[in-house]
């Protein structure tokens, strides 16, 4: 759905290298050693990763304490390669992992037992080659397990915990997550998700690498099951600064010791988060970016965010994630079947929501919703199964919501009213896709109550019993049925959506069925 995550590697990591920090404003950081010794893109080790291992000012007074950091190498195709660092300031030096795996606190933890081996060589059993050679032979682990990390002829052995990504980030195990709600109060962090849902010009602050990456990627990582699709850079070199002023939506970390700079800059309707100074700038269309979105997905976050409790495991994660099902779980009312294809009409999902309609309305416009769209007709056209996280959560909030109970009650009558002579007239294909659809649509209310689940089963059992007499009784009259084809102009949208018109019956057909084959969905 958008993510831009590359495809499970067959291997750890790419490349670990080592770079000395710059001397200068002229003379930049450089390469020092990396390894593997047979790593292909070495022009890229020295003239890119090193710029971005120390992205800060050279003159820049740091820190103490040993800084993670992570920042993101984009591809031609907008796919993610992950660059895990760990920055001890008075060594002058980084070491950096590049993996197309997000496992932050896997990759953190894997540098520090290397830093651990480097300082204590004389005592311990294995070299820091012999680690990572015993790393980069390692299969990728199953997500959510822990990757382990043994030399049997020592005994020596470490244990790492790999994420699972197809789980909600949870508190304290997600790292980033865990200093983002610790370092950033509740109001801020609305604002910048509003900001975010109107895909805007954003930079965060601070003079911690590791808050940059924290406050970055999880700012991103709650749009799920949304995706930014554009610029981002979780600690920007001091090279790309040029970005701030370019006039499209980014999501960037700069260095506090870079903001001077940046300030000097043309910046127009820029969201600016300093994490230390606990502050949010917010100008022109920017400043009404939280009252523009509906208010009961603020007031969601609001209740839940600021409640006085120890926000542990999936609390803030599932807090946003309820915001997103107000904001987009309507999508489902807008899928359609036309032409033996699944679709989805603008129209259907405006008018859904009277009274989200402008902020509907503005949502189509987003590159982050149109890539989810795009890949859920995807998915349910190829009739891949969709069970994720936010269908579930569709599917709690719908049996707490009296409207979409109502609206799903009324559903399940005019499918059986209307569903099973309309099954009977379509062709073997499209009765697959309309299966596919309709089983698609009741997934996400698969939490309802017992009682909930014996209505559904009962209706189903009314249907067939309906197809089946219909079957009986209606033999050689399905000529008598025809299509026409009534579809109207799209609006104007990207290709890569189809918004067609569902296709209608004729009105003298002797099947009396409504005007829409999306009825059966």
């Amino acid at each position: 759905m958008g993510s831009r995550l590359r495809p499970v590697p067959d291997k750890i990591f790419e490349c670990l290298i080592e770079v000395t920090a710059p001397v200068s404003e002229n003379e930049g950081a450089k390469l020092i050693s990396f390894f593997p010794d047979n790593y292909e893109d070495v022009n890229m080790l020295k003239d890119v990763v090193p710029k971005f291992c120390f992205p800060f000012a050279h003159d820049a007074e740091m820190v103490d304490a040993v800084q993670h950091f992570a920042f993101v190498l984009t591809d031609i195709e907008g796919l993610f390669r992950f660059g895990f660092c760990r920055y001890p300031p008075k060594a002058k030096t980084c070491l950096c992992i590049l993996s197309d795996l997000p496992a932050f606190e896997m990759f953190y933890g894997l540098l520090n037992t290397l830093a651990e081996l480097d300082n204590n060589a004389r005592n311990e059993r294995i070299t820091s080659k012999q680690f990572l050679d015993l790393v980069l032979e390692s299969q990728v682990p199953e997500p959510g397990t822990k990757f382990t990390v043994s030399d049997p002829g020592t005994g020596w052995m470490r244990q790492y915990n790999y994420p699972d990504p197809g789980k909600l980030p949870s508190i304290p195990e997600n790292r980033n997550l865990t200093d983002y709600f610790s370092a950033v109060n509740p109001n801020n962090m609305i604002a910048l998700f509003a900001s975010m849902m109107f895909e805007r010009r954003i930079i965060v602050t601070s003079k911690r690498l590791s808050l940059l990456t924290a406050c970055t990627y999880s700012a991103s990582l709650l749009l799920y099951p949304m995706h930014w699709q554009h610029v981002f850079i979780p600690v920007m070199p001091p090279s790309l600064l040029d970005y701030c002023s370019a006039p499209m939506p980014f999501l960037v970390g700069v260095h506090s010791s870079l903001m001077e700079k940046v300030r000097d800059m043309p910046l127009d309707d820029v969201v600016i988060l300093d994490i230390d100074k606990q502050e949010i700038e917010l100008t022109g269309e920017c400043l009404d970016d939280v009252d523009n979105l509906p208010p009961e997905a603020v007031s969601k976050l609001n209740n839940i965010l600021k409640k006085n409790t120890i926000a542990i495991g999936e609390y803030v994660a599932r807090a946003f994630l309820s915001a997103i099902v107000i904001l987009i779980g309507g999508y489902r009312d807008a899928l359609k079947l036309s032409n033996d294809t699944i679709i989805f009409e603008q129209d259907l999902f405006v008018s859904s929501r009277p009274h989200m309609k402008s902020f509907l309305e503005n949502l189509l416009k987003l590159q982050l919703f149109e890539r989810f769209i795009h890949h859920r007709l995807e998915q349910l056209n190829s009739g891949e199964a969709i069970d994720d996280v936010f269908e579930e959560q569709v599917g709690l909030q719908t049996e707490n919501d009296s409207k979409w109970v109502s609206q799903y009650k009324q559903w399940m009558k005019n499918r059986k009213r209307d569903g099973t002579q309309l099954l009977n007239s379509l062709s073997g294909k499209t009765e697959k896709a309309t299966y596919k659809a309709k089983k698609f649509i009741h997934s996400g209310v698969k939490n309802v109550k017992l009682h909930g689940k014996n209505g559904f089963k009962e209706a189903m059992k009314g249907i067939k019993e309906k197809k089946k007499n219909f079957i009986e009784n209606n033999k050689g009259t399905e000529k008598d049925v025809t299509f026409y084809d009534n579809r109207t102009t799209p609006v104007q949208r990207s290709k890569s959506l189809p918004m067609t018109k569902a296709f209608a019956i004729q009105p003298n057909s002797k099947i009396a069925a409504r005007q829409s084959i999306g009825i059966v969905l």
